[in-house]
């Protein structure tokens, strides 16, 4: 939501008194502020995606090969190796530079004993428990490939009635280890656990990390959006409520979550000869906006009335001043602030004002914002080229405050990128080493990628 040109969050009184002073000197950006904020809240209201929808939103996606099925190894997760030495004692049937995601959640510190010598989460200081965990990326990073990412669920305990800390030092101890740290999300928990605690109020968040090896990893933050909405980038916090527990696991992973992490990170095809992964290519029309929304249905109509030059005409009004109007029917839809010498001079005006897709790129490059704090928040404000500055300023005088439903077009899939390679590609390959109860494995399997686990505890499965 856009409130008349601010994006970003309003922190301050002083925030609040700017936009008021902005609507009060600009009332045309207040326009349709009323649908804006309908259609805020009903993105608050959606219901996570089907998985047919999902599918849609990931894209063409790879063909499993023959009897693939699901895999789960049964081995310690901060010990595995790739396959190359079959004889290697925790060796996995896993080829290194395989791997397109990693998603797991590792075991908290000092909550749950498997019962075997030397295991994740029963160290007796937290920070030996994350200078394990971070040892154990150091073994996941062969199985991953350049562009792949790791999704962690680094959970925080309680010792001595204080906050441990963990997601703090784990982030410290990764960045020193050579990773990078794209975001830290946090994970709202619509339904949490219940507390016994009476001094303390209950945990409902915990974060989950992105990692990753490369600066040019995979992320498909369309299809992302597309399917869980919220804008072009939905924001770092997700409220997504515990799947209701069939098993022996107090609080399994949720579905939803892996499916987020799945669409907006794991590609849909791979080559299995040169590597390569597919990426989305988009291309945004001027015309193609949000027709859903009130605001950009009537600034479509308005371009299309003012491509014609035959709806648009000189006039003298009753001060005897010349002026040009654009009119539908009987109806005026817009007419000049400007007052011209002549009636042939507004005439040759009007050949600057009427539309053509010329003028919506224009806007585009130059945004929404041209007075007031509304810049600090538009990327290239101020900064463009004469003639392009103008064919937008032209542009404005036609559409108003309708200007700015240009400045954003929904961007469309132009294609997917691919390899010369004539062979079948096949579906992201997802991998969980803490696999429990499998939610990360079925999900994978639902939207049709491969998938393949590690765990110590392999009673889950069958085989």
């Amino acid at each position: 939501m856009q409130l008349g040109g601010f994006e970003g969050s309003v922190s301050s009184a002083s925030d609040v008194h700017d936009i008021e002073s902005v609507f009060q000197e600009h009332p045309e950006q207040a326009k349709g502020l009323l649908e804006e904020l309908q259609e805020f809240f009903d993105e608050l209201r959606r219901e996570p995606p089907s998985l047919d929808e999902l599918k849609t939103a990931q894209g063409p996606i790879g063909t499993k090969p023959d009897g693939a099925e699901l895999t789960v190894h049964q081995a310690d997760a901060t010990k595995i190796e790739p396959d190359v030495d079959a004889d290697h004692e925790h060796a996995i049937d896993v080829a290194p530079n395989s791997v397109d995601l990693i998603i797991t959640s590792p075991p908290y510190w000092q909550k749950r004993d498997y019962g075997v010598e030397d295991q994740l989460g029963q160290e007796d200081s937290a920070q030996e428990y994350v200078e394990d965990l971070v040892a154990a990326l150091d073994k996941w990073r062969e199985f991953l490939r350049p562009g792949g990412s790791i999704f962690l669920n680094v959970g925080d305990t309680y010792k001595r009635r204080s906050i441990t800390g963990i997601p703090g030092m784990f982030v410290q101890e990764a960045r020193n280890d050579g990773w990078t740290i794209r975001n830290e999300i946090v994970w709202e928990k619509k339904n949490g656990i219940p507390s016994s605690a009476k001094d303390r109020l209950a945990n409902r968040h915990e974060a989950i990390f992105h990692l990753t090896n490369d600066h040019d990893y995979f992320y498909d933050l369309y299809g992302y959006s597309k399917a869980y909405g919220n804008g072009s980038n939905g924001g770092d916090v997700w409220e997504i409520a515990h799947d209701r527990n069939t098993g022996d696991h107090l609080a399994p992973f949720p579905t939803d979550l892996v499916r987020r992490i799945i669409t907006l990170a794991c590609p849909p095809a791979v080559c299995p000869e040169c590597g390569h992964t597919a990426d989305r290519e988009l291309e945004r029309d001027p015309i193609n906006l949000d027709t859903s929304r009130t605001q950009a249905r009537r600034a479509l109509e308005i371009y299309k009335v003012a491509k014609n030059r035959d709806n648009f005409e000189a006039y003298e009004d009753e001060d005897g001043e010349y002026r040009w109007r654009l009119t539908s029917g009987d109806d005026t839809i817009t007419e000049s602030e400007e007052v011209y010498d002549s009636e042939r001079a507004a005439e040759e005006a009007i050949d600057d004002v009427q539309l053509e897709k010329k003028h919506l790129n224009a806007i585009q490059k130059v945004g929404i914002s041209d007075a007031g704090k509304a810049k600090e928040f538009q990327d290239g404000a101020g900064r463009n080229a004469e003639d392009v500055q103008e064919l937008a300023d032209n542009a404005k005088k036609v559409l108003g405050g309708y200007f700015r439903e240009f400045t954003f077009p929904k961007p469309t899939t132009k294609g997917w990128t691919d390899c010369d390679c004539e062979v079948d590609k096949l579906p992201g390959l997802v991998m969980d080493p803490f696999a429990g109860s499998g939610t990360t494995l079925e999900a994978a399997d639902e939207l049709g990628y491969r998938a393949v686990g590690v765990d110590l505890d392999d009673s889950h499965f069958d085989g």
